[in-house]
Parts: C-alpha cells; sequence; structure tokens
C-alpha cells in the first residue's frame, strides 16, 4: 500500500491545510495584539473578543455538518479560505482609512469562527474519501504533524510580523495563506462523489439532529465524544486561568514561558510521526484512556509549583514533554477512528456534532474556571481542569470493556444505530 505522502493529491491538501492553519494561527496572535496595542481594548473587549471567536462558529457548527453532507466537501473548504482572505483584508483597509474599531475586530472575529468552523468539518470529512480509510491514520498523522509545525511557526513568525508590520498589516500575511491553501485545494485532481443519502426526505434540523442522536446511540462514537469533551472543558478551564498562575502568581517572564512552550510543539511532532503505529495494535479506546490519564498526570503536577525557580521549570516542562504528545496522539486516533466507523454520507453530521461538543465544551470550561478562580483559587481550578481528563479516561476505559473496537465496525443504517 502505497504511503499518502507520495499522493499528488494528498499532497496538495496536505499543503493547503498546513498554510491554513499557519494563516488561522497567525490570526489568533494578531487581532488580540491588534485590540491591545492599536484600539486600547479593555478587559471586558478582550473577554468580548475571546467569545466572539468561539460563539458564531458553535452556533452555525450546529447545522453545519447536516449542511455540508449534502454537498461536496472541497468546494466549502475552497469556499471557507476565500471567505476569510476576503474577511480578513477589511482590517488593513480599514486601518489605513483611521475607521478601525474594537467592533469591526468583533465582526471579523465571528466570521472567522464560521468560516473555520466550515473548514474543520469539511475537511475531515473529505479526508476518508480522498485517501481511503486503510491509510486514514496515516494521513491525519501526516496533517497533526506539520500543523504541529505550522504552530510552533506561527507562534515565532507572528510576534514578529506583529512588531514589524503592525498587527493589522501582519493580517495580509494571514490572507495570503489562505488564497494559497484555496488554490492548493483547488487542484486536486481526483473526482468527488457525493454520497448523498437520498432514502430519508428529511429536513436540516432533522437530519443534524440525527447526527448528534447517532454519535449518541453508537456507543463507541458516545464514548470518543464524551471523553473529547471533558477532554476540551478541561482546555477551557485550564486557559482561562493559566497565564494568571504562571505571570501573577509564579512571577515567570513571557520570555522564558515561550522558550518552554517551544519544546511541545517539539515533542507534540515527535508524536505525531510515531501515532500510526501505535494505532495499529488495536485496543483503541483502552489505549485512549491510558493516554488520558497521562495527560491528566502530567497536567496535575504545575499547580504544585510556587516561585519562577527551576523547580516550577521542570513542572512546566512536563506537560509540554509528555502532555502534550500524548494528548496529540489521543486526538489523531479519535478523529481517524470516528471517520472510519461513520458512513461517507454521515461524515459531515458527525464531525459537525464531535466540533459543536468541543467548542461548547470549552466555552463552558471557560464560564466554569472564571467561577471557580475566583472562590477556590487558581491551583484549584487547574486541579480541577485535571481531574476532568481523568474522568474522560475512565469513560473510555469502561467504554472499551463494553464494545472493543475494531476498524469494520461501520453502522449499515445510522437512523438505527443502536
Amino acid at each position: 500500500m502505497a504511503s499518502v505522502r507520495r499522493d499528488p493529491d494528498f499532497r496538495k491538501l496536505w499543503f493547503g491545510q498546513s498554510v491554513s492553519v499557519f494563516g488561522s494561527l497567525i490570526s489568533r496572535i494578531a487581532i488580540p495584539f491588534l485590540a491591545v496595542i492599536e484600539l486600547d481594548a479593555t478587559p471586558f473587549d478582550m473577554a468580548v473578543l475571546g467569545i466572539a471567536a468561539l460563539l458564531p462558529g458553535f452556533i452555525v457548527g450546529i447545522l453545519a455538518g447536516a449542511w455540508i453532507d449534502r454537498r461536496k466537501r472541497r468546494p466549502v473548504m475552497i469556499g471557507a479560505d476565500l471567505g476569510r482572505a476576503a474577511v480578513l483584508l477589511i482590517v488593513p483597509i480599514l486601518a489605513l482609512t483611521d475607521q478601525l474599531d474594537i467592533w469591526h475586530l468583533l465582526v471579523v472575529s465571528g466570521l472567522l469562527s464560521i468560516l473555520s468552523m466550515l473548514f474543520d468539518i469539511a475537511y475531515q470529512s473529505y479526508l476518508p474519501g480522498l485517501v481511503g480509510r486503510e491509510r486514514l491514520i496515516e494521513g491525519n498523522s501526516t496533517l497533526t504533524a506539520t500543523e504541529s509545525v505550522a504552530e510552533f511557526g506561527s507562534f515565532s513568525i507572528g510576534g514578529w510580523l506583529v512588531q514589524i508590520f503592525t498587527a493589522p498589516f501582519a493580517l495580509l500575511v494571514d490572507t495570503l495563506t489562505f488564497l494559497l491553501s484555496a488554490l492548493a485545494i483547488h487542484r486536486i485532481e481526483l473526482p468527488e462523489e457525493l454520497e448523498r443519502d437520498e432514502t430519508v426526505d428529511t429536513s436540516l434540523v432533522e437530519e443534524a439532529v440525527a447526527g448528534f442522536s447517532y454519535v449518541r446511540r453508537n456507543g463507541v462514537m458516545r464514548v470518543l465524544a464524551v471523553a473529547q469533551a471533558l477532554l476540551s472543558m478541561s482546555h477551557g478551564m485550564t486557559s482561562t486561568v493559566f497565564f494568571l498562575f504562571v505571570v501573577d502568581t509564579l512571577g515567570f517572564e513571557t520570555g522564558p514561558l515561550g522558550m518552554i512552550f517551544a519544546f511541545g510543539g517539539v515533542a507534540s511532532l515527535g508524536a505525531a510521526l510515531i501515532s500510526s503505529r501505535l494505532y495499529d495494535r488495536g485496543h483503541h479506546l483502552r489505549r485512549m484512556a491510558a493516554l488520558l490519564f497521562f495527560v491528566a498526570a502530567a497536567n496535575g503536577l504545575l499547580p504544585f509549583a510556587r516561585t519562577a525557580d527551576w523547580i516550577a521549570v521542570a513542572l512546566l516542562l512536563v506537560p509540554q514533554l509528555l502532555s502534550d504528545p500524548a494528548e496529540t496522539i489521543f486526538n489523531i486516533h479519535s478523529t481517524t477512528l470516528r471517520q472510519v466507523l461513520a458512513p461517507d454520507a454521515w461524515l459531515g453530521r458527525v464531525n459537525g456534532s464531535f466540533r459543536v461538543l468541543e467548542v461548547g465544551a470549552v466555552i463552558t470550561g471557560s464560564l466554569i474556571a472564571a467561577w471557580t478562580g475566583e472562590h477556590f483559587g487558581l491551583r484549584t481550578t487547574m486541579w480541577i481542569a485535571a481531574g476532568l481528563i481523568a474522568i474522560g479516561a475512565l469513560v473510555c476505559l469502561f467504554g472499551s470493556r463494553a464494545e472493543p473496537v475494531t476498524t469494520n465496525m461501520l453502522t449499515e443504517d445510522p437512523y438505527a444505530a443502536g
């Protein structure tokens, strides 16, 4: 079986997805910098900006999977890339005319949230038809490995772009990445089959509800969804209090933190490259349980730090070197498994259901952390976040006992799943 990396069409998707991720991460850096440096944003403005980057995509995502299942996925990806390029181009134009205001950034963030949600669901649903289910694990591992490199590069380069060109014009680079992504995906030659399920005449809302119902009724999908939601909720909690803890409580400077975070990107890259070997060994949910226990244990160590000393540096490095790669393998295997299990005509709804659960869990976790951080402290909040991951591990462990996972578990009639 030929490697997906030798497939010319996969290489085009690979390039398109890589530069798209790179661009998205630059936006994530440049827009907050723009709000703070150029527009003198208040803490309330920043909070609303953070919500604007998540909530619209969450709302649209409820129906996006069903909508994507009704059409070919590649045009959706191209349209999302072109849309993101056009939306970002508005910012430097408004900056040049001295018209840029904070509400413009809220609108731009909201539109980017929607278009990114559409792109993510479409590309995860498109990949199985492009490479075949037998090569999915290699395809997902390759894409994730490149995403790790893009994450490392974008955080490093993004700051310099903002410093050299100012934040509004750093987004011009971002616009270019989305145009390159659209061009690369447009050049894929393999015809895309539209495997629309014509046997059931339903509305878009009914199809979206059926997608969530399928995930809920299918035993393996349900386990994956609960574990992924708990992991995402933990991320929402941790991201809310993390910088407050390491900067205000421990007293770290931003420079050393950036160097520490770089180790996480390198470790995640290595994990992505070996993930396919672990996947072939079977016992998927049992292995995912072990990975999540590992992540929970590593993340639970940092709150023991008391000040910015070498002990704290070591406790910061543990998640970067151990937790990040374990989570990378978990995410690759989880994505591959649901792509293998879901029928082609339902991939959009299944991937859309997972994305909505993940984003909703992040928002929920952020709200919980805002309350627990205020009433119980930052350390307790971080321990609770680690505990949620441990609960996700238990869900996978008990789920593996109830229903062993194999790669031939396609449900013939999703409407009757379970």
